[in-house]
C-alpha cells in the first residue's frame, strides 16, 4: 500500500512505531484494552481462555435419588392414564 500511495519512506519509522507499541504493551500486561475495561468496568463476564478443572462424572450427576425410582416414559407400552398418572405424582418439572 505504501507503493501506491508514495509513501516508501515511511515504512520503517512506521514499523519501528508499531514494534515498540507492542513491545510497551506487552510489557504492561497481556491482557488486551477491552479485556481491561470490562474488569475496570465489574460487568459480569465469562472468559472462555480459563480452564475449568471438574471431577465430577456425567454418570454421578445423573444418578437418582436411591429413595425415588427412575420413571420412564416409553412410547409403545404406556397409555395415555399411565402418562398422566405418572406426571401427576412426579416433582419432576423439566420434561423435554
Amino acid at each position: 500500500m505504501f507503493e501506491l500511495t508514495g509513501g516508501v519512506r515511511y515504512i520503517v519509522p512506521l514499523m519501528a512505531a508499531a514494534m515498540a507499541s507492542k513491545w510497551v504493551g506487552d510489557a504492561l500486561g497481556k491482557q488486551g484494552i477491552y479485556d481491561a475495561h470490562i474488569m475496570l468496568n465489574a460487568y459480569p463476564f465469562l472468559d472462555s481462555k480459563e480452564e475449568f478443572a471438574s471431577t465430577a462424572l456425567a454418570s454421578d450427576v445423573m444418578q437418582p435419588k436411591h429413595s425415588d425410582p427412575l420413571s420412564v416414559l416409553t412410547q409403545d407400552s404406556m397409555t395415555v392414564q399411565d402418562v398422566e398418572t405418572l406426571l401427576k405424582e412426579t416433582e419432576h418439572n423439566g420434561f423435554p
